[in-house]
Order: structure tokens, then C-alpha cells, then sequence
């Protein structure tokens, strides 16, 4: 093809030459191509073993549990997930109107409860494991956990990951959203979407729309002794983890980190492909600058 192409466009340039001057027209010829043809690159797949470390790492949870617990030879976690119903509660509550995010360690001393941790750590990632079985909806909800949550005796389909990425331009090298504007313009009306579905799912609407049921009380998911979840469980069952860099990765305070904290960064920033990558995670790309925004380069 790349022959035909190079062949057509000489034909092109020799009768455009020969017609602007008629005298040559007869002798106008295409001069023989004799370059032997180039070989096309080759393509080289996967050695079973790379192939094998691949699946390990973006479609099995074993490397994402390591980046999500606690590390003991870097005597710390990695990398630590928001918790999008806090995230939902604080930011609306009355008082914090003006309130923004800030970084890992500032949380860790003045709001532990803002990460997924304990037992809920342990939901989100049997959760992802489950992630990786496809079928309709994209998982059933806590289908491999030791007391699984069901509707009908039946696992329970839900549709988003209890884990999500937020890719998002920082506007300014100090803080990523200084006032606050990508937090509340963009992803908090995006994250209490996210949060409501799976509420919805877990209590038993959508199942009770398809159904034709006015109520979804009878569908609503049950524990593993059969009994119906109140609405705080449900509440709690539904959240799910988010990953923003600015809350989830050790940062510089007074522009230094510890040595422990350099060293969690550090792997973590190297691990940002599982993350962003991994099967059964969702990535939230915030692309735009907030109206009014202006900013003289991104970070």
C-alpha cells in the first residue's frame, strides 16, 4: 500500500509537468522503483510470564490490596481512599459552605472518618474481586464476601465500582482547587449521583420499576441471616472509595515530607498505573476549568 501510494503520487507529478508543457508530454516517463519493498515492523506480543504479571496487577485486587493496607516495610499505607459518603456529608453540612479538601495528613489528624478503612476497606476490595466476573450490570454486590448481601436469595447486581479514580488538573501548584470549585461545581453533584444509584440499587428500586412494584421494601437487599437492611446499613453499604491525589497520597507540609512519607509517595506515584488501569475501577476525568477560572498553566 505504502508502494501504491508513493507510485500514484509520482504518476500525478509527471503528468501535471507534462501537461503544463506540452512539447515533453511524449517523453514523459515514471522512472523504474527498483528500493526493495520495506518490511513492516513487527509486532511483539506478550511473554506469557509478562502477560501473566500483567493480570496480576490490573485484574486481580492482590496489588491494589498492598497500595490500600498497611505497608510494613514502608511503615505506612500508600496509598488511602476518600470515603464518598463523607465526602457527600461534610462538604454539604451546614457551616462548611466554604470548607475545601485538603491533603492526606491534615485529614489523617483532624478527620480520620474521611478514608475507607477496617471494614469497609475489606468490602470495597471483595467488591472489586467480584468486579471481575462481567456480566450485565458489572458486578454482583458482595457475592464473594463471607456474608454476602442478597435480594431474593439472589446476589445482588450493581452497576458502578466501589472504587473510582478522579483525574483532575490541579490550578495551582499550592492546592488543586484553592476555593473550591472543582469540588463543588463538578465533583460532588457527579459523586452524589455515583452514591444515590447504588443506594438505589441496594434498596430494591430498580428492582421494584422492573417488577411493576410501587414500593421496593420487598426487594430491598437482606443480610446474611435473611433479614432486611435498615437504612443507615444501606447507607453505609453503598459508599464507595475514592482516589484524589491531593487527600489520598502523602504531600509536603511546610514543604517537606518524612522519610516515611517520602517513601509512600514515591511508591505510590509508581503505582499510579493500577489505579488509573486497574479492571474493575472506575476513572473520573474532571477535563474542564471552572467558569470564571483562569489559569496560566495546569500542574
Amino acid at each position: 500500500q505504502i508502494l501504491a501510494l508513493e507510485l500514484e503520487k509520482k504518476v500525478l507529478r509527471t503528468t501535471d509537468s507534462a501537461l503544463e508543457n506540452p512539447v515533453k508530454m511524449a517523453s514523459a516517463k515514471i522512472a523504474p522503483n527498483n528500493a526493495a519493498p520495506a518490511k513492516p515492523a513487527l509486532r511483539r506480543g506478550l511473554t506469557s510470564k509478562s502477560l501473566d504479571a500483567a493480570i496480576a496487577r490490573y485484574s486481580t485486587t492482590a496489588v491494589l490490596r498492598k497500595l490500600l493496607t498497611h505497608d510494613e516495610e514502608r511503615g505506612g499505607t500508600p496509598i488511602k481512599l476518600l470515603s464518598a459518603r463523607w465526602l457527600l456529608t461534610h462538604f454539604q453540612a451546614e457551616g462548611n459552605e466554604t470548607a475545601r479538601l485538603e491533603h492526606r495528613q491534615w485529614l489523617e489528624r483532624e478527620h480520620p472518618e474521611a478514608f475507607i478503612a477496617g471494614e469497609a476497606l475489606e468490602r470495597v476490595l471483595a467488591e472489586l474481586e467480584e468486579r471481575t466476573i462481567g456480566h450485565r450490570h458489572g458486578s454482583f454486590y458482595m457475592r464473594k464476601a463471607k456474608c454476602p448481601v442478597t435480594m431474593l436469595g439472589r446476589p445482588v447486581e450493581i452497576a458502578f465500582p466501589s472504587a473510582m479514580a478522579l483525574s483532575h488538573m490541579w490550578l495551582d501548584k499550592a492546592h488543586p482547587d484553592a476555593n473550591a470549585r472543582n469540588l463543588r461545581d463538578m465533583w460532588l453533584p457527579a459523586i452524589e449521583w455515583l452514591y444515590s444509584e447504588r443506594v438505589r440499587q441496594l434498596g430494591g428500586e430498580y428492582a421494584a420499576e422492573e417488577k411493576g412494584y410501587t414500593s421496593g421494601n420487598y426487594l430491598r437487599a437482606k443480610d446474611a441471616d435473611g433479614t432486611p437492611l435498615s437504612d443507615e446499613a444501606i447507607l453505609a453499604a453503598a459508599d464507595f472509595g475514592l482516589f484524589v491525589d491531593l487527600s489520598s497520597m502523602c504531600q509536603k507540609e511546610n514543604d517537606r515530607r518524612t522519610e516515611v512519607e517520602d517513601g509512600l509517595f514515591r511508591h505510590s506515584l509508581g503505582s499510579l498505573d493500577v489505579v488509573y488501569a486497574h479492571k474493575s475501577l472506575m476513572s473520573l476525568l474532571s477535563t474542564r476549568v471552572p467558569a470564571g477560572v483562569e489559569v496560566d498553566r495546569s500542574y
